[in-house]
């Protein structure tokens, strides 16, 4: 993860180089955005976590500044989470951790036509965290229940990616959300746990 911060720093660095070359054409559309992501919870004591499918969507709003440069700021439903195969035997037992986030990124694109690469800061706030556990044993079973209480309630992170978007409207996209923070109260591996995740998403931009 500290090899991608590189990225959406001296992408956010040049933003303001990039606003400057063209000419001003101040413009806000809003639209909206959802797809499906790619998650898990990840430190280097977590070698058994599997990668855990969900989706996200929400709300848009991008300020153009000029043919190059806008900013993006979006309201997101996420969820994220992990998955953890435990084999006993010949017997397979799926954990899943589902963490529902409302994310709050703010991106800064940089256009070149209607393709474009984005990079900014991210504030998620947990909704709601569910686990689903499954064990050996006489009477283990499954059992699905609220862990809430087992993470923090804010996260910050950074997301980077690439896309296309016709200005009013269809766009794809393709973006990498890491955390900052550890997710995890009372955390005994003696490194952070932190949220990451790929999402692929399509939006919608109404025409102004």
């Amino acid at each position: 993860m500290r090899n991608l911060l590189p990225f959406p720093l001296a992408l956010l660095a040049a933003a303001p180089l990039a606003a400057q070359a063209q000419q001003a054409t101040p413009s806000l559309a809003v639209g909206l955005k959802g797809g499906a992501s790619l998650t898990s919870l990840t430190n280097r004591s977590l070698a058994s976590n599997r990668d855990l499918c969900g989706f996200h969507a929400g709300v848009t709003a991008t300020r153009t500044f000029t043919r190059t440069f806008a900013l993006q700021a979006e309201l997101l439903y996420s969820q994220k989470g992990t998955r953890d195969e435990v084999v006993v035997g010949s017997t397979h037992y799926d954990n899943r951790q589902r963490l529902h986030y409302l994310d709050l990124p703010v991106v800064a694109r940089l256009h070149v036509g209607n393709a474009y690469l984005e990079a900014g800061p991210q504030l998620g706030l947990l909704l709601l965290a569910r686990g689903h556990y499954e064990g050996p044993g006489p009477g283990a079973g499954a059992g699905d229940q609220t862990v809430s209480d087992y993470f923090h309630r804010v996260d910050l992170g950074y997301v980077a990616g690439i896309g296309y978007q016709v200005p009013g409207g269809p766009g794809l996209g393709l973006r990498y959300n890491g955390g900052l923070l550890n997710a995890v109260n009372n955390n005994f591996s003696g490194s952070a746990v932190r949220n990451r995740a790929l999402q692929l998403y399509v939006s919608y931009q109404f025409p102004r």
